[in-house]
């Protein structure tokens, strides 16, 4: 597997809203700004892993900004999480 490391700059996350329903997890509304050395990144996938229930994902916009989305709902389940950033296309060698 191939893998390049890069240094990137999460800015800007604010839980704005709680709840979701008694149905489904409490969720928190995420937005940020995604940089690197200054410079908005764009077109990035930006997931959020918690400890237990499903990854939230958002992509950035070409001013690195991005939103959290859980299945169909805005947010991410509220809680400790593991942040992927993942830029440009994946590759498999073989």
């Amino acid at each position: 597997m191939y893998s390049i490391k890069k240094s990137f700059l999460l800015v800007a996350i604010a839980v704005l809203g709680l709840g979701c329903g008694s149905d489904g997890p409490q969720l928190g509304t995420v937005t940020g700004v995604l940089m690197q050395d200054g410079s908005p990144v764009g077109g990035a996938l930006v997931e959020f892993f918690p400890a237990e229930g499903k990854t939230s994902t958002g992509k950035t916009d070409s001013e690195g900004k991005y939103a959290l989305s859980y299945d169909d709902l805005e947010g991410a389940v509220v809680g400790e999480h593991t942040v992927q950033i993942t830029v440009g296309v994946p590759v498999r060698l073989e």
